[in-house]
């Protein structure tokens, strides 16, 4: 696990049922090094890519995904690959087993939300690709539209938001 905090930006990818195929495919697995540019180029039907590529969403940490993402066998190459990319965290409604496993060994926090939670944390992001999440694995909390903190001005929200939003998270295992 990387810890019990991350904030950054969240990447929304949908579709429910994402095998660890269409997150990457096999055949990369035979690489020395895990071909980030390979992650969702063969997605599929009914999976939502479009922020994959968009230069908004270039730096996001989390990704944020709805049901049964990751599911399949065992591919340590495809946590490895969204490790590689800068993802150090997943937020889904469910995940598969051997994808949260892969993951905690890759060192990218797995935690599962309402699939309420997760639509609206989606739109969210989609809304305001620079917008701040935060993570809080050990309160099981996700926090978006989080204020930052400046020493000289004390707090200033991002821009847009009165308030920051809470989600109930469990952490998958």
């Amino acid at each position: 696990m990387t810890g019990d905090q991350i904030t950054g930006t969240g990447l929304p990818v949908r579709g429910d049922s994402i095998t660890c195929d269409q997150i990457l495919p096999a055949e990369s697995d035979a690489a020395d090094s895990p071909a980030t540019s390979l992650l969702f180029a063969d997605a599929g039907e009914g999976v939502v890519t479009e922020y994959v590529n968009d230069e908004h969403f270039a730096n996001a940490t989390v990704l944020l995904v709805n049901r049964d993402f990751g599911v399949g066998e065992s591919r340590p190459a495809v946590a490895r690959a969204l490790a590689e990319w800068g993802i150090e965290a997943v937020v889904g409604e469910s995940l598969g087993s051997a994808f949260v496993a892969d993951c905690r060994d890759a060192g990218i926090e797995t935690v599962t939300a309402s699939e309420r939670d997760v639509r609206a944390v989606q739109e969210w992001a989609v809304e305001n690709p620079d917008g701040k999440l935060k993570l809080d694995v050990a309160d099981e909390l996700l926090i978006y539209g989080v204020r930052n903190h400046d020493e000289r001005d004390g707090d200033t929200y991002q821009p847009g938001f009165a308030a920051e939003e809470f989600v109930s998270v469990t952490v998958a295992d």
